[in-house]
C-alpha cells in the first residue's frame, strides 16, 4: 500500500503542476485543481501514517528477534495452504491448555493435602537406664514416635484442596465443548478467507488496472472525477484484500498454535 500511495501521489502532483501552468483557469479547471489538491493532501497524510506503522513494526521485529532485520515489501501475495489439508484433531486453544494445567495443579495440591493428613513417624535409637535393688540396668532399643491425633490432621486443607480440584475439573469439562467450537470456528474463518481471496483479483492484476487508469488520465482520456473514483475504489479493494490476507495468516497461525505446531509453521512462513 505504501508503494501504491507513493505512485498515485506522483501522478496527482504531476497533474497539479500541469493545471497550474495555465494562468487563467476556467471554473471547471479550478474545481479540478481543488480536487487534485485534496487528493495530494490525503495521500501525504496516508503515506505519513503508513511510514509510522512501518517504522514501528520494524522496531518491534528487531526488539523481539534481537537482530537488525527489516520487513521486505511483497506485491505477489501469500501462498496459503489449502483448507482441506488442515487437520485439527486434538487441537486445543491456549485458554483450554491453561485449564488443563490448572486441573493438574489442583490435583497435585489435593495429593499434597492428603499426605499432610498422616502424622510424621519418627524412628530412632533409644536408651534407658534403670536403677533398683542395687543394680543398674541399661536398656537399648528402637523408639517410634508419632504425633496425635493420628488420622484427622489438615481437615480444612484437604477440604479446600478437594473443592478447588473439583471446580477445576468442572471448568475443564465445561470448556471442552467450547474449545471444540472455537477450533472449528478458526477452521471456518480460514476457509472463508481463502475462498474469498480466490475470488478477488491478485495484487499484480489490481496494479495493472491501476496503471491503466493512470495512463488514461495522463493522456486526458478520462476526467479527474473518474480518475479519483477509480483510484479510491482500487485502494479500498487493495486494503480489503490485505485485511483478508492478514486474517487468513493470523487464523492459520492460531490453528498451528492449537496443534502445538506454531514453531514449525513460523519457520515455513519465514522461508517463503
Amino acid at each position: 500500500m505504501l508503494s501504491l500511495y507513493k505512485e498515485s501521489l506522483d501522478v496527482f502532483e504531476k497533474m497539479r503542476v500541469s493545471l497550474r501552468k495555465n494562468k487563467q483557469l476556467s471554473p471547471e479547471q479550478q474545481i479540478q485543481e481543488d480536487i487534485v489538491d485534496m487528493e495530494v493532501s490525503k495521500h501525504r497524510i496516508r503515506i505519513s501514517k503508513l511510514h509510522s506503522e512501518f517504522a514501528y513494526l520494524n522496531r518491534i521485529l528487531q526488539f523481539y528477534s534481537g537482530q537488525a532485520c527489516k520487513i521486505s515489501f511483497k506485491d505477489d501475495g501469500i501462498n496459503f495452504p489449502e483448507p482441506k489439508s488442515i487437520t485439527v484433531d486434538a487441537a486445543k486453544t491456549p485458554e483450554f491448555k491453561e485449564l488443563e494445567w490448572e486441573s493438574k495443579l489442583t490435583g497435585q495440591k489435593l495429593s499434597l493435602a492428603k499426605s499432610d493428613s498422616y502424622p510424621d513417624l519418627k524412628i530412632g535409637p533409644s536408651m534407658q537406664l534403670e536403677r533398683g535393688m542395687g543394680q543398674d540396668i541399661d536398656r537399648f532399643g528402637v523408639s517410634l514416635t508419632m504425633e496425635l491425633p493420628l488420622l484427622n490432621r489438615n481437615q480444612g486443607g484437604r477440604a479446600l484442596a478437594r473443592q478447588q480440584h473439583s471446580l477445576a475439573e468442572a471448568r475443564l469439562k465445561l470448556n471442552k465443548t467450547e474449545n471444540d467450537i472455537e477450533i472449528q470456528a478458526l477452521v471456518d474463518t480460514y476457509m472463508t478467507a481463502i475462498e474469498t481471496l480466490k475470488l478477488v483479483p491478485k495484487k499484480t492484476e489490481l496494479l495493472r488496472k491501476h496503471h491503466r487508469v493512470e495512463k488514461f488520465f495522463l493522456r486526458g482520456l478520462i476526467s479527474i472525477s473518474t480518475m479519483v473514483d477509480g483510484h479510491d475504489e482500487l485502494l479500498n479493494l487493495m486494503e480489503e484484500r490485505d485485511k483478508h490476507e492478514l486474517l487468513a495468516l493470523e487464523t492459520y497461525l492460531k490453528i498451528s498454535q492449537a496443534k502445538n505446531e506454531l514453531d514449525s509453521a513460523v519457520v515455513v512462513w519465514g522461508k517463503k
